[in-house]
């Protein structure tokens, strides 16, 4: 069990808190690294669709638009399995150990990397698609929240 920072019950609590917050959103991250593959696949699948008529041509298209979609809806949650882990190493930092903050701001470094990652393939999968403008929000908005997240630790200037 890693010390708080005054050994105050309350900073006990937070940094518990953040370490649940970190295992699950952890958990949540390896989950989506299967889900993306299989977006990835199916978008691959849709694209090899056949588009000799009319018909095949609309049955294509309804497929890659809905293998593009899912394709920007796992980047998403990944981001927001990243801001969550961000957010736990900030209360780490705060509450822990003081000789533990480098590890709380290691860790908020490779999520925010994470979160730049996920967020540049749903620009890239939503971009192009008029259904994409919700995508593109949510995008910068979990972009804005993490530089805030970001700054808190120190890591953006």
């Amino acid at each position: 069990m890693p010390k708080t920072k005054s050994a105050l019950a309350q900073e006990r609590d937070w940094l518990d808190a953040a370490g649940r917050t970190a295992k699950e959103a952890g958990a949540k991250l390896r989950s989506l690294v299967d889900e993306d593959a299989a977006a990835y696949d199916a978008v691959v699948a849709a694209y090899r669709l056949p588009k000799a008529g009319e018909a095949e041509k609309a049955k294509r298209a309804d497929a890659v638009t809905a293998a593009m979609r899912r394709a920007t809806e796992v980047p998403l949650q990944t981001a927001e399995a990243c801001l969550r882990v961000l957010e736990a190493a900030r209360e780490a930092a705060d509450n822990g150990n003081p000789n533990a903050r480098s590890d709380a701001k290691t860790g908020a470094a490779l999520a925010w990397a994470g979160l730049l990652g996920a967020l540049e393939n749903v620009r890239i999968n939503a971009a192009p698609a008029a259904w994409g403008k919700d995508a593109l929000r949510r995008a910068d908005a979990l972009q804005r929240e993490a530089q805030e997240r970001a700054r808190a630790l120190e890591l953006l200037r």
